[in-house]
């Protein structure tokens, strides 16, 4: 029980107020070395970050595309265009003759399929006086496994081996009916079970069965299979179609169908044709699209009487005096990329020239160095912040005393000046500028550059700037960039086993790493524990030491309320004693 000033008429709350003001004095001074080390904690993670994102433009210096931008020209863009990627080399190319472009193999009806105008977004067996489709009766089904084994049973009976359409992982099977037949590439059917050629089913493998059985019921399907021979090999693929869908619908799925055909019906003409989406000749003596079933060649006419098929092509050209061909007409040789446009003969005559292109390199670069001098700012600017003494952490109390810019400006002298000097940031500052005036001394730098000096790239003449760099002579480097391209590059990216031999970019990389171990170590990054890092051991020290105070406070205050309680008490009583004298003598007195 507190008693406050009852006896006594003293404002003991204020009293013991002003008391614990003096005694909290040490817990303010925690409170704002806590403060500090926090400001300290983020101001190096701030570091960090920036350390971070001049790594990653680290990497990109030591990507051979910044250095080895191509540029390329051709003398007749109309005929032949061109682009290089880095690895292309320096050089030019003639392409005296293109004899014939490369095209697709396709496939055309002569006539329209209908009798009539066809609506294509309508269910076929409503459209069965338009298109003459030969339907059986049956249902389709759909069975799915999870590859464990290399033979799986289905749930139903298929109609025939020419009705099944098997998937796995996506990948379309050939259906066979004889073992003989089986092999990666194919399933064999027999008695409701399919079997795999053995290693081909994997137990993350996903097999899909679509199949058509012949039952009284009353549903309608069709099948049909398409095939081309690709790049890849042959394709095969078994479609069943119900009487319910469209033929945009049957247009889908052959499309979406990984055989490389892609398939179009217009309405306008009443026709289909097939494509093959690859150019160039992959068909021997053989059509290089496939089709089997009724549906395909009778009711769409893909046959050899009602329908017109072209074979692919591959592009005829002759390129350095050399007679070749490509099955593209966009194709890769050593790095440069062709696109051949139209064909033409000796008397038109295309040259291409591959160079370096030196705004790319030279761009590059002058953004390498605005990235280095950004973080030197930063770096340099922390290191030499200047110090405020008499500016500490604000308390709560001194917070309140002030507007909320005056709180603003006293928090920013507050925290300047926490990482001055400080011998990390000096440290990486030292070993950058050494990284980038040591000597490159390897195998390829021999006659060549092996300083940032020799390409016109210096630091300025501010000293206080902490080792900013500046492009001193633009000429210089475009010059360098232009005449030893490979010496420029090594000087940033080479390789080897020294410091000595390693380019800047290399050794920047480990400096730069180097200085975020020991900023980790020293402040740690938001995913550590206060434990993992330095200051937030110290943190955790100063929290204890302040909980510890608040506590010892806490008895302290409890004791001058007890000490004030017993004096007020003791005030009490004897006030109560000189009442009852007072009273005693004044009866005396009458």
């Amino acid at each position: 029980m507190r008693i406050n000033g009852f006896a006594s008429g003293m404002d003991t709350d204020q009293m013991v107020k002003d008391l614990m003001k003096a005694e909290s004095v040490p817990l303010e001074r925690m409170q704002k070395e806590k403060q500090e080390l926090e400001w300290k904690r983020d101001d190096y993670r701030s570091i960090n970050t920036l350390l971070l994102d001049f790594r990653n433009s680290l990497s990109d210096m030591r990507l051979t595309t910044s250095y080895r931008a191509r540029e390329t020209s051709s003398t007749n863009e109309d005929l032949v265009s061109v682009t290089a990627n880095s690895s292309a080399s320096q050089s030019s190319f003639e392409l005296s003759k293109v004899e014939q472009l490369a095209t697709s193999a396709s496939w055309t009806n002569n006539e329209a399929i209908s009798g009539k105008q066809l609506d294509a977004s309508q269910s076929l067996s409503s459209q069965s006086d338009a298109l003459n489709i030969e339907w059986k009766t049956g249902e389709v089904y759909t069975d799915k496994f999870v590859g464990s084994d290399d033979t799986f049973t289905l749930t139903n009976t298929p109609d025939s081996t020419e009705a099944v359409s098997v998937k796995v992982n996506g990948q379309s099977y050939k259906v066979v009916d004889n073992e003989s037949a089986l092999d990666a590439d194919s399933v064999l059917l027999v008695n409701n079970e399919l079997k795999f050629a053995d290693g081909t089913i994997k137990s993350s493998d996903r097999i899909s069965v679509e199949y058509a059985s012949n039952t009284e019921e009353s549903g309608q399907y069709a099948v049909f299979s398409i095939g081309a021979n690709t790049s890849k090999g042959e394709t095969h693929e078994t479609f069943i179609i119900t009487g319910d869908e469209t033929l945009n619908q049957v247009v889908n799925k052959v499309n979406n169908a990984d055989i490389g055909v892609s398939m179009m019906y217009d309405s306008f003409s009443d026709r289909v044709s097939l494509r093959r989406t690859e150019t160039g000749d992959f068909g021997a003596d053989e059509k290089e699209i496939s089709v089997s079933g009724s549906f395909m060649t009778e009711t769409l006419g893909f046959n050899d009487t009602n329908a017109t098929y072209s074979a692919g092509q591959n592009a005829k050209f002759t390129i350095n005096g050399l007679e070749t061909e490509r099955a593209t007409n966009n194709f890769q040789i050593d790095g440069v990329t062709f696109n051949l446009k139209k064909t033409f003969e000796s008397d038109e005559a295309v040259t291409v020239n591959v160079s370096n292109d030196t705004d790319a390199v030279f761009d590059n670069i002058t953004e390498f160095v605005d990235t280095y001098n950004t973080l030197i700012d930063a770096i340099n600017g922390k290191a030499t912040e200047e110090y405020y003494r008499d500016y500490e952490p604000l308390t709560d109390e001194e917070r309140s005393a002030l507007t909320d810019k005056q709180q603003e400006d006293w928090e920013d002298r507050a925290k300047s000046g926490l990482l001055k000097n400080d011998p990390i940031l000096r440290d990486v500052l030292s070993s950058m500028r050494t990284d980038f005036y040591a000597p490159v001394n390897n195998a390829d730098s021999a006659g060549t550059f092996n300083q940032l000096a020799a390409i016109g790239i210096t630091t300025t003449s501010d000293y206080m700037s902490g080792g900013k760099l500046e492009i001193k002579d633009e000429a210089k480097l475009r010059e360098a960039i232009e005449s030893d391209p490979q010496g420029v590059e090594n000087l940033f990216r080479g390789d080897g086993d020294t410091y000595e031999e390693q380019g800047i970019a290399r050794r920047l990389t480990d400096s730069v790493n180097s200085a975020m171990d020991k900023i980790n170590e020293r402040a740690g990054r938001a995913t550590y524990t206060n434990q993992q890092f330095t200051l937030g051991r110290n943190l955790d020290q100063v929290e204890d030491q302040i909980q510890r105070f608040q506590d010892r406070l806490t008895q302290i205050e409890d004791r001058y309320w007890r000490q004030f309680t017993a004096m007020e008490k003791a005030m009490a009583q004897a006030n109560e004693q000189a009442a009852y004298l007072q009273q005693q003598l004044g009866g005396m007195m009458q």
